[in-house]
């Protein structure tokens, strides 16, 4: 017999009772997390990503439908025997700021302590390895009120992790975070994943990221279902670029990332040569109004020589993009 799938959900209808009528934010859910992977929710400020995360977590009952923790509909589990299950992090989540960080990832353990309380050697070594995995050692002693939004933001994953779950939830874990700590963290969350067989699902906008780290993506929208796949067939199938389509930016389909769309107007530039030089100078002609056209009788040649980059216009070379923008807007 087939081992269920640590959570799961079948919502004709998610949202909060209203009157007169409910408010449906997401409709003709069919979800399931696997153990082993990793899922990231992408979508718009108000599609309900929260909602839905919160509706998984049991914290909220669908308007219609029913979430599955474990192969058992999720009502049937106490408030402790979910906490045990599942850890969740909102990004609304209130902590005392005179709570030191270690105490608060000690908090992570209250659903295996029994009703005293009492850390076991087990218990503190949940701790200190989810410590060490969110690297925040240097933080142990310090005060949830002298450290950063995004320090505070890693020990609450420092208390999730420590929560030891089968299940994960995170709602936007790296809002707060700068470059290097949000592409640590997702690769944390991959890792865990993987070594761990954890289900987790996190809440982003970081496409990028999500598109490098996760197993799968939710992709919701406020009119469309919500879409499920692994990123690199979404992306061929053109469901991100509809996702975030707008008139003045795309994602591109080559890289993934986010960008401006190019002119359809400006002075047309063919950039031949070695790249990256050839990629960081057409991006900086799209910036500024120019148009990318092979076969443009404006030519930009880029050339790598011993390390150092040059970019020639018939003739005349320069040394940097800056100089040849400059040129080519007849500033020089």
């Amino acid at each position: 017999m087939a081992k269920a799938s640590p959570l799961s959900a079948q919502i004709a209808k998610l949202g909060y009772p209203a009157k007169p009528q409910p408010k449906v934010v997401l409709q003709n859910l069919d979800l399931t997390l696997h153990a082993g992977e990793l899922v990231a929710l992408l979508g718009p400020n108000g599609v309900g990503k929260s909602t839905l995360l919160r509706t998984l977590a049991g914290l909220q009952a669908p308007l219609q439908g029913e979430v599955h923790l474990e192969g058992q509909p999720i009502t049937q589990y106490s408030p402790l025997e979910k906490a045990q299950r599942i850890s969740l992090v909102l990004t609304e989540s209130v902590v005392p700021a005179n709570l030191r960080v270690s105490e608060l990832v000690a908090l992570g353990r209250f659903p295996h302590t029994g009703y005293l309380g009492k850390l076991r050697a087990e218990d503190h070594q949940k701790i200190e390895a989810a410590i060490e995995a969110c690297r925040i050692g240097y933080l142990a002693k310090e005060r949830l009120a002298e450290i950063s939004d995004g320090q505070r933001q890693k020990a609450m994953i420092a208390r999730a992790l420590a929560q030891d779950g089968p299940i994960m939830l995170l709602d936007e874990p790296t809002a707060h975070l700068d470059l290097p700590n949000k592409g640590e963290i997702m690769h944390l969350l991959h890792a865990l994943a993987r070594d761990t067989g954890k289900a987790i699902l996190v809440s982003t906008h970081d496409l990028h990221l999500a598109l490098q780290m996760a197993d799968r993506l939710w992709l919701a929208d406020c009119t469309d279902p919500l879409e499920v796949g692994l990123p690199e067939d979404l992306m061929l199938q053109g469901k991100l670029a509809r996702l975030f389509q707008h008139p003045q930016f795309q994602v591109d389909p080559q890289t993934g990332q986010y960008q401006v769309r190019p002119s359809e107007t400006g002075q047309p530039i063919w950039v031949q040569g070695d790249s990256p030089g050839t990629t960081w100078i057409s991006a900086a002609l799209r910036k500024n109004g120019f148009t990318l056209a092979e076969s443009a009788s404006q030519i930009v040649q880029v050339d790598q020589r011993e390390g150092e980059w040059s970019f020639k216009i018939g003739e005349a070379p320069f040394t940097s993009i800056d100089a040849t923008l400059s040129f080519l807007k007849g500033n020089i």
